[in-house]
C-alpha cells in the first residue's frame, strides 16, 4: 500500500489498506464500533496528491468531511476500546498525515480540530498520561536557562527546516538549552549542524515505539517544545496530540493549523498573515516581525548555465513555475494559456512530480487548457525531469520570470529565485500558505511584483515578459534590496522575547493549568471582548460583563487614566528619557502592580511598543484573564503581590465590593510576595531601563513603601 501511495495511486492504496484491515481485524476480537471506525479512518486517507478537475476536489473534501464526522460521532458516544482494538486503530492512525488536505486551499481549522479530537479519543486508551497538563516542577523553576526542544523528521537538508535552524542558532546561547529530537528519518551534514546546537537524540516513533518517544521527550522537562512541521509526517501529527511541555509551538513547516488543543502557539510572520488570520488557527497566532524567519543567503551555483543547456531556445521568454505539482489547482490552469496569448515567445517550465501519475495528470489538465485557448501545448510548455538541488539552482538562473504557484506559494523557492535576481510574480489570498512570497516581496519593497487579483497576475506576468526594460528595472531593485530578507535579527530577537516572556508567565502561574484555563471556545464564548490595536493589528481583549471590568476598561482606554498628560502638564522630559532609552538600544521596563485583567498592561504596550511589562496580580480569576489578554505580547504575568519584603501573603475580602479586595502578609498564605527591586532585577537586566511603576494595590501601598521606598 505504501508503494502504491508513493506512485500516486491513492485509490489502489486505500483498497490495499482496507483489505489489510479486514484481514487483521478478522483475526482478533473487536466490536462493530471499532470495525466501522477502522473503515472510516482508512477512508480519511482517500485524498489524492493531485486532482484531475475541481469536481474531484470538491467530492474528495465532502467525502473526507462526512467520514470524519461519522468517526467522531462513534468515539464521542463510546471511546473505551479494548487494548487490541486500540492497537488496530493506532496502526491506521500512523498512516494518516492530512498532508494533502491543506493543498485544497480551504479553511481547514474545523476539520483539523475534529481530527485531533478523534485521534486523541482513540489514543487516550493507552497514552492518557501524556494528555494531562504539565505542572510546575522544582527542576524547571530552578533553571536559569530556558530549555527548548525541537522534534521533526526533517532536521536535515530540507526546505522545511532551514529556517528552524536559523531560529535556534540565533537565540542567545547563554539563555537557552536546546534539545533536538530527530525522528525516524535519515541524517546528513545539516543534521550535524542541528546537533551542534545542544543535546541531540534520534528517536524512533511508530506504532510500537511512540510511547517511548513521548516519555523520552517528557522526561527532559522542556519549557518549550517546537514542532516545526505538523502534518508533514504521521510522527509529527501524533506528537501534536500530546502535552509534553508546558508551552508547545508549531510553525510554518506545514502552513496550516494543527487543530490540537495541546499546541498553544502558531509562530508566523506578520507580513505573511492577513488582518483576520487569528481565526484560521486553533493555536494563538504569534506574528513575528517581517516574514518571521531567519534565512541564510541561499547558495548560488558556482557555474551558471544557459537556456540551451536545458533544451530551450535563447529567444524564448522563460516563465518558470517550479513548485511541487500538487500545489497547482485545476481552477488556475487557464492562467498560463492566457499569458501565452499575450507573450508569443513565452515558454512555461515546470518540473515533474514524484510519480508518473502526478505528472501525467498535471500535463493532461494543462494540455486541455491550452487547447481550449487554441494554443499548441507542446510549443508553450516544457516539463523537465526532477533534478538535484545544484542543477535546480542553475535552472532558476536561466528563468526570465518565476511565476508563483497560485494559492499555495513557494517560500524557499521564492527566496532562492530572488537570491539569483529573478523576479517572482505572486498574488495573495486569505490564508498564510498563499502569502509567503507576498511577505518576502514586502520586505524587499518590490511591490510591483504583487498582483491584487488573478487578472492582474496575468497582466503583470505578461508585462514583465514583453517589456525587457521593465524587467531590468525590477532585477536592479531586487539586487539592491534582497539583503533585507536574509539574516533577519529582528525576528529572532522577537522570538527570544516571546519565549522569555511566555516561559516567565507560565512559571509564575505555577505550571500549565492556569495559563490554559481560558483556552477553550466554550469558556471564551461566555466572555465579552473588544478589539484593541497592538502595533497596528487588532487583538481581542476579554472581560466579564456585569463585573467591574467594563469600568476599568473605560477608565484606562477612554479616560486615559495612565496617560502622562493626566499627571503632569509638561511631559517633554519623559519623552526625552524614553527617546534616550531607545537611542541607546535599550528597552523601557514597566512594572504593573495590581494588574487586574491586563487593561493597563495592554495600554502601556500600545503606548510604548518597545516596552516590557511585568504585571503582578493576586486574584486567580483576574490573573487568568490577564494571562489570556497579554498572551503573545512582551508581558510577564505573575500571580502574587508586591510587598516590602519577600515572603507569603493571602487575599482577603473585607466586604467593600469588587474594588475592595485586600492582601495581607501571612507566612502561611498561598500567594508569594515580591519586592519591586526583585522584579526589576529578575525581569529587567542589562537590556532594560526602569521607566514606569504603576501601583494600584488596594490599600497595601503603605506596607509596600515601608521599606522598599
Amino acid at each position: 500500500a505504501l508503494s502504491l501511495t508513493g506512485l500516486g495511486l491513492h485509490e489502489e492504496a486505500v483498497s490495499a489498506h482496507k483489505k489489510a484491515w479486514e484481514f487483521t481485524s478478522a483475526c482478533l476480537p473487536h466490536s462493530p464500533q471499532a470495525q466501522r471506525l477502522g473503515q472510516l479512518l482508512i477512508e480519511l486517507q482517500r485524498i489524492p496528491t493531485i486532482y484531475k478537475d475541481t469536481v474531484e476536489l470538491t467530492k474528495t473534501r465532502e467525502h473526507y468531511t462526512t467520514c470524519l464526522s461519522e468517526a467522531l460521532d462513534i468515539v464521542e458516544k463510546d471511546s473505551k476500546f479494548s487494548s487490541q482494538e486500540t492497537g488496530l486503530l493506532r496502526d491506521v492512525l500512523f498512516k494518516i498525515t492530512n498532508f494533502y488536505l491543506a493543498y485544497q486551499q480551504c479553511d481547514d481549522k474545523e476539520l483539523q480540530t475534529n481530527y485531533a479530537k478523534l485521534a486523541s479519543a482513540i489514543l487516550k486508551n493507552e497514552a492518557a498520561k501524556y494528555l494531562e497538563p504539565i505542572h510546575g516542577s522544582a527542576e524547571r523553576s530552578s533553571r536559569s536557562k530556558i530549555r527548548i526542544g525541537i522534534a521533526s523528521e526533517y532536521l536535515r537538508h530540507h526546505n522545511g527546516s532551514y529556517w528552524a535552524y536559523g531560529w535556534l542558532a540565533n537565540l542567545p546561547s547563554a539563555d537557552y538549552e536546546i534539545f533536538l529530537y530527530s525522528l525516524n528519518g535519515p541524517s546528513d551534514e545539516f543534521t550535524e549542524k542541528f546537533a551542534a546546537l545542544g543535546t541531540y537524540k534520534w528517536l524512533s516513533i511508530n506504532q510500537q515505539t511512540y510511547r517511548h518517544a513521548l516519555e523520552t521527550i517528557k522526561q527532559d522537562e522542556l519549557d518549550v517544545l517546537l514542532l516545526p512541521d505538523v502534518g508533514m509526517t504521521a510522527s509529527s501529527r501524533i506528537l501534536s496530540l500530546f502535552r509534553l511541555a508546558p508551552i508547545q509551538c508549531v510553525a510554518w513547516g506545514h502552513a496550516v493549523t494543527t487543530g490540537s488543543p495541546h499546541m498553544d502557539y502558531f509562530l508566523s510572520g506578520d507580513l505573511m498573515e492577513s488582518s483576520d488570520a487569528d481565526s484560521h488557527y486553533s493555536e494563538k497566532l504569534i506574528r513575528l516581525p517581517n516574514i518571521g524567519l531567519h534565512f541564510d543567503v541561499p547558495a548560488t551555483p558556482a557555474e551558471r548555465l544557459a537556456k540551451a543547456d536545458f533544451g530551450i531556445a535563447s529567444d524564448r521568454v522563460v516563465y518558470g513555475s517550479v513548485q511541487s505539482l500538487f500545489k497547482y489547482l485545476p481552477e488556475f490552469d487557464y492562467v498560463y494559456a492566457q499569458i501565452a496569448k499575450r507573450v508569443k515567445q513565452a515558454l512555461f517550465v515546470f518540473v515533474e512530480g514524484d510519480s508518473d501519475h502526478v505528472t501525467n495528470t498535471f500535463r493532461d489538465r494543462l494540455r486541455s487548457s491550452f487547447e481550449a485557448a487554441n494554443l499548441d501545448f507542446n510549443h508553450y510548455v516544457k516539463i523537465l525531469p526532477r533534478m538535484p538541488l545544484p542543477r535546480f539552482l542553475q535552472l532558476l538562473g536561466v528563468l526570465d520570470v518565476n511565476i508563483d504557484s497560485i494559492g499555495f506559494n513557494g517560500g524557499t523557492t521564492a527566496l532562492r529565485s530572488l537570491a539569483m535576481d529573478c523576479p517572482v510574480v505572486t498574488t495573495a489570498f486569505e490564508f498564510m500558505r498563499s502569502r509567503a512570497t507576498y511577505g518576502i516581496l514586502k520586505v524587499l519593497a518590490v511591490d510591483e511584483l504583487i498582483s491584487k487579483s488573478i487578472d492582474e497576475y496575468i497582466e503583470l506576468a505578461s508585462k514583465i515578459g514583453k517589456e525587457p526594460k521593465f524587467r531590468s528595472k525590477l532585477v536592479a531593485k531586487i539586487k539592491a534590496n534582497k539583503h533585507k530578507v536574509f539574516h533577519d535579527k529582528e525576528c529572532t530577537s522577537a522570538l527570544d522575547s516571546f519565549f522569555k516572556a511566555t516561559v516567565a508567565a507560565q512559571k509564575a502561574a505555577g505550571g500549565g493549568e492556569a495559563i490554559t484555563q481560558l483556552d477553550n471556545d466554550k469558556e471564551l464564548a461566555q466572555l465579552q471582548h473588544i478589539q484593541l490595536l497592538q502595533e497596528g493589528q487588532p487583538l481581542p481583549f476579554y472581560f466579564r460583563q456585569g463585573s467591574s471590568d467594563p469600568i476599568v476598561i473605560e477608565q484606562i482606554f477612554h479616560n486615559q487614566d495612565y496617560a502622562m498628560t493626566r499627571v503632569m502638564r509638561n511631559t517633554s522630559h519623559v519623552d526625552q528619557f524614553l527617546q534616550q532609552i531607545n537611542a541607546n538600544g535599550l528597552r523601557p521596563l514597566i512594572i504593573d502592580l495590581g494588574a487586574n485583567i491586563g487593561a493597563a498592561a495592554r495600554w502601556f504596550l500600545q503606548t510604548y511598543p518597545t516596552a516590557r511589562v511585568v504585571a503582578i496580580e493576586p486574584d486567580t480569576a483576574n490573573f487568568n484573564l490577564l494571562v489570556h489578554n497579554t498572551r503573545g505580547l512582551d508581558c510577564v504575568s505573575i500571580k502574587g503581590i508586591a510587598a516590602s519584603t519577600k515572603g507569603r501573603a493571602t487575599l482577603v475580602d473585607p466586604g467593600l465590593g469588587q474594588f475592595g479586595y485586600r492582601t495581607e502578609l501571612d507566612t502561611s498564605g498561598d500567594l508569594e510576595s515580591f519586592t519591586v527591586t526583585e522584579l526589576l532585577e529578575k525581569y529587567g537586566g542589562s537590556s532594560f531601563v526602569p521607566f514606569i511603576v504603576k501601583i494600584d494595590i488596594e490599600g497595601a501601598e503603605t506596607e509596600l513603601f515601608s521599606q522598599e521606598a
